[in-house]
Parts: structure tokens; C-alpha cells; sequence
């Protein structure tokens, strides 16, 4: 039996986390041009991200395990390859789940100083979205409609909030708008290359992602058709030219269109070696965008004035 460290890692699905950091650094970005970004308000909000992704995550192995043993389907394709699972494991994936939650609710009531009676209507969306999401009469998380619940969630919800809740007092949307289609179709293209990594893990749970129900042709296109997307944005309005150089956006797509055809020529198929390039390179693509938003939002943050910005203009 594995430990219920190994349990809650692989459970944890760390990987993903890089979703939740790259909506919120888009949203910083989005408050930079409304204004500017303060340094206490932004870094709870990173942290509520987190605490929030891993708990969902946590919350959907149970009821996937759950489920699962009801039905007595085979262990080994439900439980990231563990070979046993008992009783004990699943109660102590809904503990620590609740628990994450816990901590995500301590670290998002700071936030509503920030951004008021908006956030309750923000948290009663995200809850009914996450319930039919991973819950609910049909969870979407198991139908090829799933991609729209993570374009909404990781776009214009995260990121429209991260930007409200920096006071800027600006009413500019059009920044908003924006980088919640940035951040949105990248979450796609993100959860298209899970999808793709755990194809068999799926298929023994009975999904039908997108993936599972067309085949692998669809998902090539949608994926190259979102990374075109992101990077017309980027140069068609050209929102980021306020605070930095112009072939900075131009670079940052020239990059996701060369890495996502390679990316879709390794999907013709399905192997481990291609499934271990696939979950690099999506990986690669959110950190060189986060890296470059850090050092934006960096050169923004009113708290900590840093004036390195006319380094790369």
C-alpha cells in the first residue's frame, strides 16, 4: 500500500497548479493596466488560487475513488497506478480536501476588503460551476464539455476578479477582456495535454472527454486553433505595449505557435515518449508567459516600486 503522502501528491495533481498561478498573474497583468497592482492584496490571491486548485483537486479523486469502488472497476487504472486502495485512503483524500478548502476560505477573506459584496457573487459562481463541474446529476469533468467550465474558470472569472480586487478605481475592461481570453484558451490548450496524458487513466474511468469521444484529430485543431487565438491578441491589440516593448508580445507568439505544432505532431499518436514532451512543453509555455508577466507586475507593484521596466523597452 502507498503511503498517504504519495497518495496525496500524486492526488494533488501538482502539475496543474501551474493553471491557477498563470489566471491569476494574467489578472495581475490586466490590473496593471487599469492602474497598478498592490503586493499584499496580490500575493493572497496567488495564494487563494492554489489552496482552492489543489482542494478541487483533492475533491475530485475522492468522488472519482469513491465512485469507482461502488462500482467495483479495477484499482490500478483509477488510482494513478497504486496497486491497493482501501477505505482509510479515501476518507483521508475528503480530509485533507476539506481541510485545503478551509485553508482557501481563510486566505480569501482578506480579499473581500478589496473587492466588497462582489466577491460573494464571485464565490456562489465559482461553487455552482465547480459543482456541476466535478459533481451534480452528469459531472461535465466527464463529457467533452469540460474545456468550457476550465476556459470560464481559469479566464474571465479568475482573472476579471484578481483584477477587481486591486483598488485601481479604473473602470478600463478592455484589459480585463483581453487577458481573460488569453489566460482561458491557454487553460484549454493546458487541460487538451492532460486530457492527452491521461488518456488511459480516463478511458478505465469511463470519460468521454473530448479526447476519448473524437479522437485525436479534434483536439489537434482546437488546440492550434486557441494557441493561433492567443497569439493574434497579443498582436492584433496590443494591450501590453503600455508597459512594455513591442516585440515582446511578438516573441511570446512566435514561441507558442512554433512550440504548440510540435506539440500537435506528437498527438498523431499515443506513447510515453510523447506524452512525456507533451507535458513539458505545456508546461514550458506557461512558465515563459509567467515569467515575463512576473517581471510586468514586478515593475507595477505600487508597495515595492522596482523601475526596471525601461530594461526591456
Amino acid at each position: 500500500m502507498k503511503s498517504f503522502t504519495g497518495i496525496l501528491i500524486k492526488n494533488s495533481r501538482p502539475y496543474t497548479l501551474i493553471m491557477s498561478c498563470g489566471s491569476v498573474m494574467f489578472g495581475l497583468v490586466a490590473a496593471v493596466l487599469r492602474g497598478g497592482v498592490s503586493l499584499f492584496p496580490a500575493f493572497m490571491t496567488l495564494l487563494f488560487a492554489i489552496l482552492l486548485q489543489i482542494s478541487a483537486n483533492l475533491l475530485y479523486s475522492y468522488l472519482a475513488i469513491s465512485k469507482s469502488l461502488k462500482e467495483n472497476v479495477g484499482f490500478r487504472t483509477l488510482v494513478f497506478d497504486y496497486t491497493e486502495i482501501n477505505q482509510s485512503n479515501v476518507r483521508f483524500l475528503k480530509v485533507v480536501s476539506n481541510g485545503f478548502a478551509i485553508l482557501a476560505a481563510t486566505a480569501g477573506l482578506p480579499l473581500f476588503t478589496f473587492i466588497g459584496w462582489i466577491g460573494v457573487l464571485y464565490i456562489l459562481v465559482l461553487s455552482i460551476l465547480l459543482y456541476f463541474y466535478l459533481s451534480g446529476p452528469r459531472p461535465i469533468v466527464n463529457t467533452p464539455y469540460s474545456l468550457v467550465i476550465t476556459f470560464l474558470v481559469f479566464g474571465p472569472l479568475t482573472v476579471s476578479g484578481t483584477a477587481l480586487i486591486q483598488a485601481s478605481g479604473n473602470e478600463q475592461w478592455l484589459p480585463v477582456v483581453v487577458y481573460s481570453a488569453i489566460s482561458g484558451l491557454m487553460a484549454c490548450n493546458a487541460h487538451i495535454a492532460m486530457q492527452y496524458i491521461r488518456l488511459q487513466e480516463d478511458l478505465g474511468r469511463g470519460k468521454n472527454t473530448l479526447l476519448i469521444a473524437g479522437g485525436f484529430r479534434p483536439i489537434r485543431y482546437v488546440y492550434v486553433v486557441n494557441s493561433l487565438g492567443v497569439a493574434a491578441i497579443l498582436n492584433l491589440r496590443p494591450c501590453v505595449y503600455d508597459v512594455v516593448a513591442q516585440w515582446v508580445p511578438v516573441l511570446l507568439g512566435i514561441v507558442l505557435l512554433v512550440s504548440s505544432v510540435y506539440v500537435v505532431s506528437l498527438m498523431k499518436g499515443h506513447s510515453a515518449r510523447s506524452v512525456k514532451k507533451i507535458g513539458s512543453l505545456t508546461r514550458m509555455q506557461y512558465i515563459v508567459f509567467i515569467i515575463v508577466i512576473m517581471i510586468i507586475v514586478a515593475g507595477s507593484i505600487q508597495d515595492y516600486k522596482f523601475n526596471f521596466l525601461h530594461l526591456i523597452q
